[in-house]
């Protein structure tokens, strides 16, 4: 583009993008010298840049040396943008749902909600830092998913614990152990509940909702028969919740239980020693006549 405008456009101010006039006579009285000297004038024997070519070229132009004994010309490269720098988008990872879901459930447990940031949790995965909300929607629906794919492994096997064809005393004690057992193999689910359990939040809303209501509405009325027939004593049903849930959250303390002398490492039967010997412990309590057993007296 051929600037044509002249001088007196400029002090007129008519030029547009070019700010006053008295701001194009400050950049012209800097940067006429400079332009001048560009061309090497007193070495090339052609004409050298008019004073709208050095006003061009302070305002952001590029001169165009003179062709064939004609003046120079400047090409317009108005309001020209400083460059951004590019950031380097991490590699995409090719991971299922499950696969993040379990990565999740070890950094929300590790961290808490409040304490797990996706941006960190992306870059554990080594994806970019949109990837959760691309895939789930938001952190709290990641959360959500972290805690449904959780309590996935617990919904089967209680499943099959109710449908035992059992008095309701050995139906508990079943229930109890499946519980316990489940509990011992997703440490990182009752670290969730133990530290979402005590604040007053739509997550222990969300838990109570999928987990704990749906579990005592199958467990309150065995509960309650043993009761009414005598082989419980009766307590309020938080209690009794509280009685069940308590030792599965204890499971998963296994720094303080190493300290008292718990292995760091159990085996898969070492475990299932530890269920058994805690589902006794907690029935000896809950049902302290068992169906069909003889008393004995000293």
């Amino acid at each position: 583009m051929i600037i044509t405008e002249s001088w007196n456009g400029l002090a007129a101010g008519e030029s547009p993008g070019c700010g006053t006039a008295r701001q194009a006579e400050h950049v012209m009285s800097v940067s006429a010298p400079v332009c001048w000297s560009t061309f090497d004038w007193w070495e090339t024997p052609r004409p050298g840049p008019t004073i709208d070519d050095c006003r061009q070229m302070a305002l952001g132009g590029t001169a165009r040396p003179a062709k064939n004994g004609g003046a120079g010309v400047v090409e317009s490269q108005p309001n020209r943008k400083p460059r951004r720098s590019v950031r380097t988008r991490a590699p995409q990872v090719d991971l299922t749902d499950p696969e993040v879901l379990r990565h999740g459930l070890d950094f929300f447990s590790e961290l808490g909600y409040e304490g797990a940031s996706v941006r960190e949790f992306a870059k554990r995965l080594g994806v970019n830092h949109n990837f959760i909300h691309d895939r789930f929607g938001s952190k709290h629906r990641f959360w959500q998913a972290v805690v449904d794919y959780a309590l996935e492994d617990l919904r089967a096997p209680l499943a099959v614990a109710f449908e035992v064809d059992a008095d309701d005393a050995e139906k508990l004690e079943t229930i109890v152990r499946t519980f316990y057992s489940v509990a011992a193999n997703v440490p990182q689910m009752n670290r969730i509940l133990a530290a979402e359990c005590v604040l007053n939040s739509e997550r222990v809303d969300y838990i109570y909702s999928k987990y704990t209501a749906s579990l005592l509405e199958r467990v309150e009325p065995i509960a309650e028969r043993l009761m009414e027939s005598g082989r419980m004593p009766r307590i309020p049903i938080d209690v009794l919740f509280t009685a069940l849930s308590g030792p599965a959250l204890a499971l998963t303390q296994s720094e303080i239980a190493r300290r008292l002398g718990r292995a760091p490492q159990l085996s898969a039967a070492e475990w299932e020693q530890l269920t058994d010997c805690l589902t006794e412990l907690v029935l000896r309590g809950l049902l302290p006549v068992k169906s069909g057993a003889d008393s004995t007296t000293g």
